[in-house]
């Protein structure tokens, strides 16, 4: 729980990360490649442009080597000398084959940035996905050691519905009665199963048995 009462969904979820923290970085990694790659393909359009067609008429002079140390000196760097290198393409060849390599450019980049952003989504998938397996596989072998007496008609239904909401295929296991009032209350009436005296269901490592126990508290009262 937060200090304000509220749940701590970033601490629940964050002890699953270890798990699966070569997927996160993963993630992380591509995502990140794929807004570079998507920056560097339409910032240079305008420039490239406008040095094409002569609007800019000041000339770009190549540079022998970055200016500092930084991201954005490297930047700058290789923004430059690839505007000075078609700066003289299109002084030998004319600016219809500097479009044509403005075109080629700009397809590469876009390529590259889709792809590394269909990568982050490959491994970000798998990752959410077991994540929930994870969360739902706790819950689960919670709910089989939780104290059957701490049960009580106003929390049962909640326990159902918390533990199932986002479930797409659930099979419903009870007695007939308890059935007739799913379909009263709740117009539950698909994927059920009748359970009688003497059932059992395999569970894994537990076996649930069910004995009825006739006006223990109600006439329809059934342990397992």
């Amino acid at each position: 729980m937060s200090k304000n009462g509220g749940m701590n969904y970033l601490g629940l979820i964050g002890r699953f990360f270890p798990k699966y923290k070569g997927s996160i970085g993963l993630n992380i990694l591509f995502m990140a490649l794929s807004s570079v790659f998507s920056i560097v393909g339409f910032s240079a359009v305008i420039p490239i442009i406008n040095m094409l067609f002569g609007i800019s008429e000041e000339p770009i002079l190549m540079m022998s080597s970055p200016s500092g140390s930084s991201f954005q000196d490297l930047f700058d760097f290789i923004k430059n000398n690839t505007l000075y290198y078609l700066q003289n393409v299109s002084l030998e060849h004319g600016s219809g084959y500097g479009l044509m390599i403005i075109a080629l450019f700009i397809v590469i980049t876009s390529l590259l940035s889709n792809g590394c952003s269909f990568l982050a989504e490959f491994f970000r998938i798998p990752m959410r996905v077991g994540i929930l397996r994870d969360l739902r596989k706790e819950l689960y072998n919670k709910i089989l050691d939780f104290p059957a007496s701490l049960l009580s008609k106003d929390n049962r239904g909640d326990l159902v519905s918390r533990t199932t909401n986002d479930v797409l295929e659930v099979e419903f296991q009870g007695q007939k009665k308890t059935f007739q009032m799913m379909e009263g209350f709740y117009g539950v009436t698909e994927d059920t199963i009748e359970i009688k005296n003497g059932d059992s269901i395999e569970l894994g490592n537990h076996t649930l048995n069910f004995v009825m126990t006739p006006m223990v508290h109600w006439p329809e009262t059934m342990v397992t």
